[in-house]
Order: structure tokens, then sequence, then C-alpha cells
């Protein structure tokens, strides 16, 4: 655990992916500690987080979750059972869990979902294996109470709102400190990596639309630096969201051009976007990526989309 700002400390969690970690953060509040997510919910995060909850003077009487990912959610239930503190979570982003982490189809669902955008038979069993695995580490709250765009809360010396960032995903929240402009900023804005923006079953139309409507909505306010999921904190966010559109604007470009003039699926375009050497984890979020920019570029009526008995393809209009 260390202090990064004034009022605020951070706790970073082991991540068994090709992104290895993950950050949690803690705000200093009159009536004890607010935790801002929870980490993934293995054995060992438990343990750190005993390890680091004995640290602190006051109790947590608060935890807040960003949004339903594992690596933010999972580690709940644990965090739930070492303080006993309530769990904050949007009302979108807990539909979302629900239908994620709730359904015991979900894997079938997801497997079904990425063969029909063109993944072969072999990599959908190995898309089923690996949700599986990761269930396991999913302890999500069941009935939180729900928080909504507006909402404030006073912590680390300033009043922080709920502040919607949807496109990482749909209900997705950072909490954004009236006074001073600190940002926290989960998943929305990254240092070095782009967030993955994709299309799942779950998701919304256009995570894509959605996401660039939040960054614009992140320069409108200006954060004087945001503390993020992953990574170091980032001292312009202004000028690291003006980077992210452009970046997606890019991709939406080298898309179109990756398509050509074919008709392919989305792992078919994915394969020459992000390259054939990816575990299964990656190609997941490189299919649901691609998918995003597809879909994307089909409102913008750019491509359309063709339906056959094989799956989803795309190609030119």
């Amino acid at each position: 655990m260390v202090e990064i700002s004034e009022g605020i400390r951070r706790v970073t969690f082991p991540l068994p992916w090709q992104l290895d970690h993950v950050h949690a953060y803690l705000l200093e509040a009159d009536d004890g500690w607010v935790v801002v997510d929870a980490g993934l919910g293995t054995p060992d995060a438990r343990e750190q987080w005993s390890r680091a909850l004995s640290e602190l003077a006051e109790p947590v009487s608060r935890i807040v979750i960003t949004h339903f990912h594992p690596d933010h959610i999972g580690g709940t239930g644990h965090l739930v059972e070492l303080t006993g503190a309530p769990v904050s979570q949007s009302a979108i982003d807990h539909e979302t869990a629900c239908s994620v982490w709730g359904e015991e189809d979900w894997a079938l669902r997801l497997a079904a979902w990425y063969r029909n955008h063109g993944l072969s038979a072999a990599l959908a069993d190995e898309v089923i294996e690996e949700a599986a695995k990761l269930r396991a580490n999913v302890l999500w709250p069941r009935t939180p109470e729900l928080i909504h765009p507006g909402d404030r809360l006073k912590a680390a010396g300033e009043d922080w709102e709920v502040v919607p960032m949807p496109g990482h995903a749909d209900g997705q929240i950072v909490l954004l400190g009236v006074q001073t402009g600190r940002m926290i900023a989960a998943d929305h804005v990254l240092a070095t990596i782009s967030p993955n923006i994709g299309l799942h079953p779950e998701s919304g139309k256009d995570p894509l639309g959605d996401y660039l409507t939040s960054l614009q909505r992140t320069i409108a306010l200006a954060p004087s630096i945001a503390f993020c999921g992953h990574h170091h904190p980032i001292e312009d966010p202004v000028g690291r969201a003006e980077e992210l559109r452009h970046h997606h604007h890019e991709r939406l470009e080298t898309t179109i051009a990756a398509l050509g003039r074919e008709t392919l699926s989305a792992y078919e375009v994915s394969l020459r976007l992000f390259g054939a050497e990816l575990p299964t984890h990656g190609r997941r979020f490189a299919v649901a990526e691609t998918l995003a920019h597809l879909v994307r570029l089909e409102i913008d009526e750019q491509i359309v989309r063709v339906e056959a008995d094989s799956g989803v393809q795309w190609n030119h209009a």
C-alpha cells in the first residue's frame, strides 16, 4: 500500500495475464475508508487485502465498484467478508454483472457468440474452459447499493462525483474530485495502453461510439490527474483522452484497410489487425475490439453486415 495523493492510497494486485497487475484505491473519509475496486478474487488477493487492511487505523466504510470486469469486481466477496462494508455499484453495471457472472450458461453463450463471429470450434472450446476457470475467482456482489450519475461522497478532503464513462464497460463509472479535479479513472483511460473497447454478447450496440463520447466528456471535465486501474497515474488526462480518440479514429481506418474488398468475419479481420500469435484470452479481446470497430463503421454506413448460416461477416458498402 502506498500513498499517492493526499488522502488516497493505492494497493496493487498481481494478475495471471499479459496485463499482470491491477490497482485498487482507498480514500480516507470521516467515517472510515472508501475502497474503490477489489481486484481479482483469488485466495492470494484475500491474504493481500487482509495485510493491507491491517495497516489502517480506521475501518472500511464503503466499497465502490467501478465496473464488472473480473480484475475489478472479483475480490468484492473477500472485502465484504473482511470488512462488512456495503458495496456501491452503478445500476447498469450491476445488471451486466448479473448477466455475466450470475448466469450458469454464460460461458456457453460467450463461445456461441465467438463462433458466430468466426472462431473455430477448438478456439470456442478454449473460451469455455477459460471462462469456467475465471468464474471461480469472481466473487461479485449480489445486492449492492445502486449509485447514479451525479451522486457524491465525501472523502480525501473533498467531494467526489459519480460520472458515467461507458465504453470499456457499459456501466463503468469514475469518481471525480469536485474541488481538485483528481479522477479515480478505473479503466476509462490508461497511461501506456488503450483500454479494450469490445463488443460482447452483453454489451450495448455501439461501445466504441460510447467510448468516443466518454473521451469527449473527459476533455470537457478537464481533470487534473487520473489515477488508473493499471500502470501509473496520468498527469495530463485531457491530452491522453485526445490521444485515445486519435488512436481509435486511426484504428477505424486500418480496420477498413484490413477488410479490403473481401467478405470476412471479425475473427479474420482481427488476424490482420492483431496478428495470429495470441493466447485465447488475447484473441477473445482482439475479436471483441475488432467487432466494436466494425459495428462503428457499419453505423457510419462505410461497411455492411452479411448474415449467413456460417455466421456474421462484413464487406464494403
